[in-house]
């Protein structure tokens, strides 16, 4: 309790600073890069270590380098966001990821003899850094038991490549069932973080205002949680959100959670009336449903993301489409990324048809059409009805979807 005080209060100070224009750090610090060095025994020299820096769904790489006795160093600008994700590029768990957050001039110094993230010691004088070693260091027993999981499903997928007939079937099973298990244990690292987020946050049945990191971890809580309804938690958490103000909930983390917290009552599929009535944005901030580009129109809307190849491998084809087709059908493509990625994505690959997006990350409208994976694509006729959905990319395959209804793609 003692600690989490500490914490409550270098957080109040720096985000006072912030909110009054001061920044969190002195002003000497603002063109000097931040340092991430590492100090971790137990690994084979040649570890690999890579930093990116986390916009929204999107991860961009900004250092990378290798161990050398144990010890490595990084370093970038804080400029584009405060959010960073250290991974070791040889393996391939979450649990060999570390979130960390640091501003221009931080000295970020990682301890441990482990290949697992939950088990390095983070030191850092950045309050938001603290507050995320609080929620990590709450989950850190529940973590162990997920890295043995990821492990057991890691052999099971290999064991199932392997075998053929009945076995594999019998091997899927296993992996089903071990993935549910881990699911349960998400949920439960989701309690136990939203557990020392409301010792931070709630105070005489008001919520004060969140730090980015307490937003982020929002966002991922919920969704553990979400998915795993034997935890009591839920309708805590759902009480909780509807604490915070509303103009807070603006931000791109917290609409996620929102919409994981609260997903919607309505999944539209193949031979249902389109789902209109979300809210989406274009690339100028104005506001558009999708009943306003269906007049007796077709609509082919794209469900992509831009850290997704198979999405951006096929733009040169909706490109196509949207010149080919222009009388007859609007090719729409609707983004998981926050806003900032968002509009850069869209400009850097050339994006000339419709791009929007309702600002809600991979909830929101992509849980009202039951999008599981990217991209995703869907055709509604002029009269609003759902023609077909499929799912992947290959070339030529969206132009022979449509070949249906367009003979000239036949």
């Amino acid at each position: 309790m003692k600690k989490l005080r500490r914490i409550r209060l270098r957080m109040a100070i720096a985000l006072a600073a912030l909110w009054m224009g001061m920044g969190v750090l002195p002003s000497a610090n603002a063109q000097r890069p931040f340092v991430v060095q590492g100090e971790l025994t137990g690994l084979p020299d040649g570890t690999g270590f890579l930093l990116m820096s986390l916009q929204g769904n999107y991860g961009l790489m900004v250092d990378g380098t290798s161990s050398r006795k144990g010890r490595f160093r990084l370093q970038g600008m804080a400029s584009e966001g405060c959010m960073f994700k250290l991974q070791l590029t040889n393996e391939v768990s979450t649990m060999h990821f570390l979130d960390l957050w640091v501003q221009d001039g931080d000295t970020v110094t990682i301890r441990g003899n482990s290949k697992y993230s939950f088990d390095w010691v983070v030191t850092s004088t950045n309050p938001m850094q603290q507050e995320q070693t609080a929620y990590n260091d709450a989950a850190k027993k529940v973590y162990r038991e997920i890295a043995r999981q990821d492990t057991l499903i890691w052999k099971l997928t290999v064991r199932q490549h392997m075998a053929s007939g009945s076995q594999a079937q019998r091997l899927k099973d296993s992996i089903a069932i071990a993935n549910r298990s881990r699911d349960s244990l998400y949920a439960q690292v989701g309690a136990r973080q939203f557990a020392v987020l409301k010792q931070l946050y709630l105070e005489d049945g008001k919520v004060k205002r969140l730090s980015p990191c307490a937003e982020y971890l929002l966002n991922r809580v919920s969704g553990y949680v979400s998915r795993r309804h034997e935890y009591s938690c839920l309708d805590e958490m759902r009480a909780f959100y509807k604490l915070i103000p509303e103009e807070q909930k603006q931000s791109f983390d917290l609409r996620v959670a929102g919409a994981n917290l609260f997903p919607p009552q309505t999944v539209v599929k193949e031979n249902d009336f389109m789902y209109d009535e979300s809210l989406l944005y274009d690339l100028q901030g104005n506001q558009h449903r999708l009943s306003d580009y269906n007049k007796g129109k077709y609509l082919l809307l794209d469900f992509w993301g831009s850290g997704c190849g198979p999405c951006l491998a096929a733009f040169p084809e909706l490109k196509a489409i949207s010149e080919e087709l222009a009388d007859s059908l609007v090719v729409i493509s609707i983004s998981s990324d926050n806003e900032k990625r968002w509009k850069e994505s869209s400009k850097e690959n050339g994006i000339t048809w419709v791009s929007l997006s309702d600002k809600c990350g991979n909830a929101g409208i992509f849980a009202h059409y039951g999008v599981n994976a990217i991209p995703f694509y869907v055709i509604i006729s002029p009269e609003g009805k759902i023609v077909k959905t499929f799912t992947g990319y290959s070339e030529g395959r969206i132009k022979q979807k449509l070949s249906s209804i367009f003979p000239q793609y036949k």
